[in-house]
């Protein structure tokens, strides 16, 4: 097996390794298919840097059932985990990222703003 090959099966069965972790760690059944741990992972709501330091001192991993009081609290300035760190290298974290502001298209709601010029349209968003 070539040497790019062999290292992205490696790195494949790391990311599956690690995917099952995290349903173990927010106490859910660890799956043997990585497919329906990451189906299960998308309905829990779990903060990443709250993650990530449950995981480091080998402490319970806290879950939220309430929506709204986890948005305010991952919101927060020393909450918040950057969605490209989390889609690194392999990105085993970005299954528990949501979204929190916005619509749920990603799109939001824009307005024009003065005039278009050069071929492009200057849009403000609207909160």
């Amino acid at each position: 097996m070539p040497g790019a090959a062999k290292c992205k099966q490696q790195r494949t069965k790391a990311i599956r390794h690690e995917i099952k972790n995290i349903c173990h760690a927010v106490s859910l059944p660890v799956y043997p298919a990585e497919s329906a741990c990451v189906a299960a992972l998308k309905k829990v709501l779990v903060n990443i840097v709250d993650y990530i330091g449950a995981m480091r001192m080998k402490r319970p991993v806290g879950v939220w059932t309430d929506f709204a009081a986890f948005q305010d609290y991952t919101l927060r300035d020393d909450k918040r985990f950057d969605s490209y760190e989390a889609k690194a290298d392999g990105g085993f974290l970005a299954v528990l990222l949501r979204r929190l502001r916005g619509s749920h298209s990603g799109r939001g709601k824009w307005k024009q703003v003065g005039e278009a010029g050069a071929g492009r349209v200057k849009r403000e968003r609207i909160n």
